[in-house]
């Protein structure tokens, strides 16, 4: 009981003198230093949390150069309720309690605010040489079952092979305790730091050709191989950092003159013998249409077998459904 009261006697001279030194140098109005005089006064009953809480609030205060009793009451509540925290940056946040999930994700949620967080839009590139390249962004969990499922929706509105490579949007967290404080509470700091889709974050060291469904299915297999977030946070600048959550997914599609499910060669028998009774002669193509080719012919066969390719070009833009294409 003794040593209680020293510690609850002892705060209190700590808050008096905290109060007085503020009030001299008109950081605190009077109606403030009053109520600080209350709670420090020798017959006060008020418990040794609430003076080292008042305590608190006051050095806050001094922080923050506030100076009124209504500034005090805002602070002291929120602390006693165990709800304040203080911003030391955009991206950093003090707590005066051991902050739960969902404290941290109150400040979370403050730092996309500050760092001006918005899902990325999706772009068109074409380089010098008029290479095509896409970026296709999308909110993303951490459900594997969704990229399998955009990789399939990519592929179906394709006409063309191409290459893809996957990377990720994704926040880090570090958590610490300020334990070199004269005070009687900790303090807990919570950092955070955001990775937007870039090359490091890439699932793949080359992307990857899709020309079928089967190389689909061999991307996602791939993907339930591969561990996520410990290929990420291998990106952290120490092992205080840990993985907070996803962000979003890109994919990054690189298009290619080649039409999807193309066969990669001709089989032998369409190259020889029969072949050469053949009204077309496939070996004199490159581009991979010989189906479109073989349909326009058994639509219409022309005169000149070289004047097939006008009925090609219109029965393969009437099925994609775009023009110009040739």
């Amino acid at each position: 009981m003794k040593e209680s009261l020293k510690l609850r006697n002892d705060a209190k001279d700590k808050l008096l003198t905290l109060a007085r030194g503020l009030f001299k140098s008109d950081k605190i109005n009077k109606p403030l230093f009053n109520k600080m005089w209350n709670i420090a006064s020798p017959a006060s009953a008020y418990r040794l949390k609430s003076i080292n809480e008042a305590i608190q609030t006051l050095e806050i205060l001094n922080i923050e150069n506030q100076t009124k009793k209504k500034d005090f009451t805002a602070i002291y509540k929120s602390i006693k309720k165990g709800k304040f925290y203080k911003e030391l940056g955009k991206n950093t946040f003090k707590f005066y309690y051991r902050p739960e999930a969902n404290d941290i994700l109150t400040v979370a949620n403050k730092f996309y605010i500050n760092v001006d967080y918005n899902l990325p839009k999706n772009h068109d590139y074409k380089n010098y040489s008029g290479d095509k390249k896409k970026t296709f962004n999308y909110k993303f969990d951490g459900d594997i079952s969704k990229l399998n499922d955009v990789l399939n929706d990519l592929y179906n509105k394709q006409k063309f092979s191409f290459k893809i490579n996957i990377s990720f949007g994704f926040t880090l967290i570090k958590e610490s305790v300020d334990r070199n404080r004269d005070t009687f509470n900790k303090e807990y700091l919570v950092e955070f730091k955001k990775f937007d889709a870039s090359t490091n974050s890439r699932l793949f060291t080359h992307p990857k050709l899709i020309d079928n469904t089967m190389d689909i299915q061999n991307i996602n297999n791939e993907i339930l191989r591969t561990n996520l977030i410990d290929k990420l946070v291998d990106l952290r600048d120490d092992s205080a950092w840990r993985f907070y959550e996803f962000l979003y997914v890109r994919f990054d599609v690189y298009e290619l003159k080649t039409t999807i499910g193309k066969a990669n060669e001709l089989p032998q028998h369409f190259k020889e013998g029969s072949n050469q009774k053949c009204l077309i002669k496939y070996e004199n193509y490159d581009d991979y249409l010989c189906f479109w080719r073989c349909l326009a012919y058994h639509y219409d066969k022309p005169a000149d077998t070289r004047d097939v390719n006008k009925k090609l070009k219109q029965l393969f833009n009437t099925y994609y459904k775009e023009r110009n294409n040739f």
